[in-house]
């Protein structure tokens, strides 16, 4: 509980999976496909103004623009 109470959840709206959409097609058009749920993520995170993501999936996450990762 304490460790996620430390813990922002980020709401998930239909803007954000307008966007999410658009940067999974931009990423298909360039052929650098990523799972739709990294997406999702990405997409949130950028709408709240959020530009840095901690993960340990560096592949997926460092072939979004204007996002920077934070590996752990």
């Amino acid at each position: 509980e304490k460790f996620f109470s430390a813990l922002e959840v980020l709401p998930f709206s239909a803007s954000c999976g307008t966007s999410a959409a658009k940067l999974l097609a931009s990423l298909m058009r360039r052929g650098e496909e990523i799972e739709e749920s990294d997406c999702f993520i990405a997409a949130s995170a950028l709408k709240v103004g959020c530009n840095q993501v901690l993960t340990g999936n560096i592949r997926h996450f460092n072939k979004i623009p204007g996002l920077s990762v934070v590996t752990y």
